[in-house]
C-alpha cells in the first residue's frame, strides 16, 4: 500500500500524520475494505494503528457513520477501520471532554455524562447506538439508554442499536479484546425481535430487520435467493402497521445491497415482482 515509509519503532504524532497522508491520497484509489485487506497483509504489526486512520478518513469523506461502516466491511485486522469510525464520528461532536483515544474506547460512564451533547449530531448519536448494545449486552437496556440520552435523536441511536444487533459490525472493537458476539431475537420467529418490541422502537427495528433475517435463513438452510425473498415478502406483508410494513419492505431492498447475487436492474426487477405497488 506504500506506507512503509512512515514507520518509526513507536507510534508517533509524525508517524500518524504521515500514514493520514498517504490513506487520503489512497482512498482515491480504492475503498476502505481493499485497502485494509492489503494492509493486513502487508503490514501485520501496523495494521491497527493504520486501520484507525483508515476509519477516520472515511468517516470525513462519508460524513455518515452508517455509511463508513459498510466501507470498512468485510472487516479485518481486529475490525480496525470500524474502531476509528466509531471514534471520528463521536470526536466531531466538539466540546466534549476526554482524549481522541479515550473517545476510540468509550465507556458507559463517558457516554452517559455527554451522551445528550453528542446526540444532538445524528450520526455520532447513531454511533453511540451501536456501543450501547456492545457495552450493555442486552437490546431493550440500550434502547432505555438512548432514551436517557438522545432527548433529541433517539431514533438515531435506535438505528445504532438495531444496525449492531443485526450486523454486529463494531462488535470487537471496545476494550477488552474480541469476545463472541450474540445477536438478540428468536431464530423461530422472522420478525423478531421488531414485533415484540414497544411501538415506538419497532419501525427502525424493521428498518435493519434484513440482518438479522439473513442469519436465521442460514441457520436454517434457507439459501436459494429465490426462496429467501419469497419467504421475507410474505413474512412482511404479514407486519399489521402501515408504516412498519413500509419499514420491512424497505429492509429486503437493502439486504439486496448486501448481496452480490443479483443486479441492479435484477434487483429492480425482483421488487417488481411484489403484488402490492405500496410494498415495492
Amino acid at each position: 500500500a506504500g506506507l512503509e515509509a512512515c514507520f518509526e519503532p513507536h507510534v508517533t504524532d509524525a508517524m500518524v500524520a504521515c500514514i493520514r497522508e498517504g490513506v487520503r491520497q489512497l482512498l482515491v484509489e480504492m475503498p476502505a475494505y481493499e485497502m485494509m485487506r492489503r494492509v493486513e497483509v502487508e503490514y501485520p504489526l501496523e495494521c491497527h494503528v493504520i486501520g484507525h486512520v483508515v476509519g477516520q478518513e472515511t468517516f470525513a469523506l462519508a460524513h455518515s457513520a452508517e455509511q463508513a461502516f459498510r466501507s470498512c466491511q468485510p472487516a479485518s485486522c481486529v475490525h480496525a477501520c470500524t474502531h476509528g469510525v466509531v471514534g471520528e464520528a463521536l470526536l466531531t461532536s466538539g466540546g466534549v471532554p476526554g482524549s481522541s483515544e479515550e473517545w476510540r474506547h468509550p465507556t458507559l460512564d463517558m457516554l452517559r455524562a455527554e451522551g445528550e451533547r453528542i446526540c444532538t449530531d445524528e450520526t455520532t448519536c447513531h454511533s453511540i447506538g451501536h456501543v450501547f448494545l456492545l457495552i450493555v449486552k442486552d437490546l431493550a437496556e440500550a434502547l432505555a439508554l438512548c432514551d436517557e440520552i438522545a432527548l433529541h435523536n433517539p431514533k438515531a441511536c435506535y438505528g445504532g442499536v438495531f444496525m449492531e444487533n443485526g450486523s454486529a459490525i463494531v462488535a470487537k472493537t471496545m476494550p477488552g479484546g474480541a469476545h463472541e458476539y450474540v445477536r438478540y431475537y428468536d431464530p423461530e420467529n422472522l420478525l423478531s425481535p421488531c414485533d415484540t418490541l414497544e411501538s415506538k422502537y419497532q419501525q427502525l427495528c424493521f428498518r435493519f430487520l434484513y440482518s438479522v433475517q439473513s442469519r436465521t435463513l442460514k441457520d436454517r438452510g434457507i439459501t436459494d435467493p429465490e426462496e429467501r425473498f419469497t419467504l421475507l415478502t410474505a413474512t412482511c406483508e404479514g407486519v399489521p402497521s402501515p408504516e412498519n410494513r413500509m419499514a420491512c419492505f424497505k429492509s429486503i431492498g437493502w439486504s439486496f445491497l448486501e448481496k452480490t447475487e443479483r443486479t441492479f436492474a435484477q434487483s429492480r426487477e425482483q421488487c417488481a415482482t411484489i403484488a402490492a405497488v405500496a410494498d415495492r
